[in-house]
């Protein structure tokens, strides 16, 4: 299954740099999964933006193309406020959160979200543990093995 994992985000948030450091390893990571034929793909669209502008959640579910696409929403003074080694904890807890509600929601046919939710759930947790591996190591902490 493709799973893309895109983002629009203030520069203050610190979510560009977990996009860049987390989205092509997780792409890789799915595209040998399978989790029925109802979806082809999932896209997360991580939105940290300016409260003021009043941003309303997108969910999508494109049947032509078999692709469900999702703003996973985060708080901007939140995230802002965070010290950076704990926003990519944040935005991982918000992706699988936002995500199980929603795919709870749509009753996708032919897609065992809790299959790919729990899958998406190790795959982060493993991620975490091997980044921590590498900087008490004294590794290069932004791309785990």
């Amino acid at each position: 299954m493709h799973f893309r994992i895109t983002g629009d985000s203030d520069v203050t948030s610190g979510v560009g740099a977990i996009i860049t450091a987390i989205s092509s390893p997780t792409r890789m990571h799915f595209i040998d999964r399978e989790y029925g034929a109802g979806l082809a793909g999932v896209v997360a669209c991580l939105m940290c933006q300016d409260p003021a502008l009043a941003l309303k959640q997108r969910v999508r579910h494109s049947k032509k193309d078999k692709t469900f696409y999702v703003d996973v929403m985060l708080d901007l003074p939140s995230m802002c406020a965070a010290a950076p080694s704990g926003r990519e904890g944040m935005v991982f807890c918000e992706l699988i959160t936002q995500l199980g509600i929603i795919t709870a929601r749509r009753k996708i046919t032919d897609f065992d979200s809790s299959a790919f939710l729990s899958d998406l759930h190790d795959w982060l947790t493993t991620w975490t543990e091997k980044k921590i591996a590498q900087q008490v190591s004294g590794g290069n902490g932004d791309k785990p093995p």
